[in-house]
């Protein structure tokens, strides 16, 4: 099972981008993915520790409650370390997302085929990890 989590503050782009990713598990009927949604940064925070972190995150780079950064920042400092896709309208913070080691940067609307893309990139980079732990 893959689990997968939304983060934006936005319900408008939440609907959008989960609309999306509901269209890429669909698109996929071999892939078990669990999704997960979150409106603030402090929610997945605390969801991600009860857990054990999330396969891969979705995550809006401008929130009120934890910025885009500072939240993938807090999950790598819980041990999470799910792919972190940057989807946002904001470009000015491509390069400090480094510091949370982004696996991806993505603008805002997000384009289907491009998401779905990095997406099947992150599946294939947790099916390698998931390989060398067997």
């Amino acid at each position: 099972m893959t689990r997968m989590a939304l983060c934006d503050d936005e319900a408008g782009q939440r609907e959008a981008v989960g609309a999306l990713l509901r269209a890429y598990v669909a698109a996929r009927p071999s892939l078990a993915v669990k999704l997960s949604f979150f409106s603030c940064g402090r929610d997945l925070l605390a969801a991600a520790e009860d857990c054990g972190g999330f396969d891969i995150y979705v995550l809006d780079m401008v929130m009120p409650d934890l910025g885009g950064i500072e939240l993938g920042v807090r999950l790598r400092e819980l041990g999470c370390d799910g792919a972190i896709i940057y989807l946002t309208v904001s470009p000015e913070y491509a390069v400090a997302s480094y510091a949370a080691r982004a696996f991806y940067y993505l603008m805002k609307p997000a384009e289907p085929d491009k998401l779905f893309q990095v997406l099947d990139q992150a599946l294939a980079e947790l099916e390698k990890k998931r390989a060398a732990c067997v």
